[in-house]
């Protein structure tokens, strides 16, 4: 444990900076706070940072409104996108760990983080929400195509992650009858932004 503390520096994650919990950094109102090792979605990952990427091009649009994160893990997106100024987030996860591991960071981040234990989206009022995030493997999100479509409101927006480039053709077609699609890639990896 002693080597992955001292492995786990602090580091940009555009808009944010990262921390882990221990630093001795002083936290500003773009920090994000982590307990690395806790559940996937420390930041490190390509397809965090593409989503956190996202948040931040959304936010400088317009209010991101309410927030939906699936399959939440660390609650870092959904954090984040309190950070930049959400009306409300839930992050879910049908894993206990997660579930902990997103309470944990909500009060790392002193963030008003609601933390549901859910199997996607599904338990969620249809047309609730201004923007759900789902950074989740290609399958997972070809399979719940409609279920996380179901949940933005008109004019909203969804935010899927968790591809590879060569994952872009299929998850793209198949949510292209859904809104305006935007892809955005890091090496191998993607994500793609749906407008309603």
């Amino acid at each position: 444990m002693t080597r992955f503390r001292e492995n786990f520096t602090p580091f940009a994650a555009p808009p944010f900076r990262v921390v882990p919990e221990w630093s001795d950094e002083a936290p500003g109102p773009r920090t994000l706070v982590v307990s690395p090792g806790r559940a996937f979605g420390t930041g490190t990952h390509e397809t965090t940072r593409l989503c956190l990427a996202a948040l931040a091009r959304l936010a400088a649009e317009r209010p991101l409104g309410r927030v939906l994160d699936v399959g939440a893990g660390t609650g870092l997106l959904a954090l984040g996108a309190l950070r930049l100024g959400a009306a409300s987030a839930i992050a879910t996860d049908n894993d206990p760990e997660c579930r902990e591991s997103c309470r944990l960071h909500a009060t790392l981040n002193g963030l008003p983080l609601r933390v549901v234990q859910a199997d996607g989206a599904r338990p969620f009022r249809h047309r609730a929400f201004d923007l759900v995030l789902a950074n989740l493997m290609a399958p997972w999100l070809l399979e719940r195509r409609e279920e996380l479509c179901a949940r933005v409101r008109p004019a909203g927006v969804l935010v899927l992650s968790g591809l590879l480039a060569a994952d872009v053709d299929e998850v793209s077609a198949a949510y292209a009858a859904h809104g305006a699609l935007e892809v955005h890639r890091d090496d191998e990896w993607a994500a793609i932004v749906v407008r309603t």
